[in-house]
């Protein structure tokens, strides 16, 4: 008879009972810690300012000054022609649009700007641009005009508009504030007349933001 060949067993094999499990990742997060995503490197600061209005310059002593416009006014109705008319005029050899009021019961303007755009340390005035044609009518009640500062200080006027000269542009103060350099925001200025009687006849160019001369 043939010689039988012997086979050698494998030395501590593992047991046919016992699975094989993948090696379990080191420090593993807690099941019920959600992951969050990491914040964003270097965030804008707080006080990083808003797209500045369309007309700057600069006076003679360097300090920034501002025009916001009537297309950059917020305007009750004014996107409803029965209200409102947009017209185009020049200005200081540019073209804008003002806006001429046709009829309304409620008169509100506002606007606004950051005041991280003005020279610190600055005493500022708001003045409203207007104009009333000679077919007016409603405003025997007075307008409110007002500015209210970052911190929260408001100034307010009430002005009899049929104490000023018609189809010119006059200048109508809102308020005056210093600008500072520890505290930034967006200044809000207005004119309003709330009364129920309709009016006609006032035209808008726009607000000035410049430095007042100190007395």
């Amino acid at each position: 008879m043939g010689q039988k060949k012997s086979r050698s067993r494998p030395s501590n094999p593992p047991p046919a009972s016992t699975p094989s499990y993948p090696t379990p990742p080191s420090n593993p997060p807690p099941a019920s810690t959600p992951s969050k995503p990491p914040p964003p490197s270097n965030p804008p600061p707080a006080s990083t300012p808003s797209d500045p209005p369309p007309k700057y310059w600069v006076d003679r002593n360097s300090n920034n000054c501002f025009t916001v416009y009537a297309r950059d006014l917020s305007i009750t109705w004014s996107g409803d022609s029965r209200y409102w008319r947009w017209n185009t005029v020049e200005d200081g050899g540019d073209r804008i649009d003002v806006a001429e009021l046709l009829d309304v019961c409620r008169l509100e303007v506002y606007g606004k700007l950051d005041t991280a755009y003005l020279s610190p340390g600055t005493l500022y005035e708001v003045v409203f641009v207007v104009k009333l044609n000679a077919k007016e009518y409603g405003w025997e009640e007075p307008v409110e005009f007002t500015l209210e500062t970052p911190a929260g200080d408001k100034h307010t006027r009430n002005v009899d508009l049929m104490q000023k000269q018609r189809g010119k542009w006059v200048e109508i103060p809102a308020g005056e504030f210093r600008a500072s350099p520890e505290q930034y925001g967006n200044m809000i200025f207005s004119l309003r007349q709330l009364g129920g009687q309709w009016k006609k006849g006032l035209v808008i160019k726009g607000a000035e933001i410049r430095p007042k001369t100190e007395k």
